[in-house]
């Protein structure tokens, strides 16, 4: 037990030092031109963010949209962004629009663990294509993909590993789940594999697909779903997994369905699109710096300050 306290605390000191040396590095990119938008565009970008991620998130919307162009940037405040914060985003974004956490309505759904994100992306999405774009990504290269989908209105997640990369009958993701629960027993599975092989209970479960991505880099396509989609089904899934529908994780397996559910739907996959977990600088186009690696090695960092010095000539 000690082993593991003292385990855990290391991990939380490094992670720490990892994101002042972060900020220290990539300070410059407040000096990065601020983003441009496009008025005809449909696109509208939307992020949740909290003060610690601040630097992050403006490496992640400058180096997307050297890629691509929004009419409008939309930032979801955790509650944590100070004056100084504010201040700084609406000098480094045209066109931002700050929403805060509390003025979200949750309805049917759980509150925290980014339900808010989605359920203000479920407005949103009525008239405009909307890209949920978290604040540890980094666009390296052309993004014809995601571009792509965008022009011709299909909505895309990030594959949130190597393997099962496409978007599948819902009968065959559960499948899957209880033999995982099978095999470690459902004592400690992550919230995602217990409501995956729940999924048989859903109403509508026979006529259901399902994608494992990453809720961290999604597309929703304009009108493709609406917030009593998002309502209905989560008053089932709470029904079905109980308590643990209120636990992080629950939003990703939401946003899983509502992608793999949208018409002409779309998987951007690895190792062109990827995460830090599964990295290959040679050919990645997109990077997802999710917490567990986002500081080893200094990669993210290094990525960043090079992306700083590329937007700056």
């Amino acid at each position: 037990m000690l082993s593991k306290i003292y385990q855990d605390a290391v991990a939380k000191l490094n992670k720490k030092i990892g994101r002042i040396q972060f900020d220290h590095k990539c300070k410059e990119i407040v000096n990065v031109p601020p983003v441009a938008v496009n008025a005809r565009s449909e696109l509208v970008i939307v992020t949740q963010i909290q003060h610690k991620d601040l630097r992050q998130y403006l490496v992640a919307i400058k180096s997307f949209t050297s890629f691509i162009k929004a009419k409008k940037i939309v930032v979801l405040n955790d509650g944590s962004l100070t004056d100084s914060d504010l201040d700084i985003l609406e000098k480094n974004i045209n066109e931002i629009k700050i929403y805060d956490i509390d003025s979200i309505e949750s309805g049917s759904c759980p509150r925290g663990g980014c339900w808010e994100r989605l359920l203000l992306i479920s407005d949103i999405v009525m008239d405009s294509y909307v890209i949920q774009l978290d604040a540890d990504t980094i666009t390296l290269k052309n993004i014809e993909e995601v571009n792509k989908c965008v022009e011709e209105g299909s909505s895309f997640v990030l594959a949130s590993s190597g393997d099962y990369q496409s978007i599948e009958p819902m009968r065959k993701s559960s499948e899957r789940a209880k033999h995982v629960i099978e095999e470690e027993g459902d004592n400690g599975v992550h919230v995602q594999i217990e409501a995956e092989a729940g999924f048989e209970k859903l109403k509508e479960f026979q006529r259901s697909m399902y994608i494992r991505g990453c809720a961290g880099f999604s597309g929703f396509a304009k009108n493709s779903f609406n917030r009593g989609y998002v309502e209905n089904i989560s008053i089932e899934m709470a029904k079905i997994v109980g308590n643990r529908w209120n636990e992080w994780g629950s939003e990703q397996v939401m946003s899983n369905i509502v992608v793999a559910n949208s018409p002409k739907s779309f998987v951007l996959k690895h190792p062109k699109y990827c995460n830090c977990n599964y990295m290959d600088l040679e050919n990645a186009h997109f990077l997802h710096f999710m917490g567990f690696c986002r500081f080893d090695k200094g990669i993210y960092a290094g990525l960043a300050r090079t992306i700083i010095s590329d937007l700056t000539k």
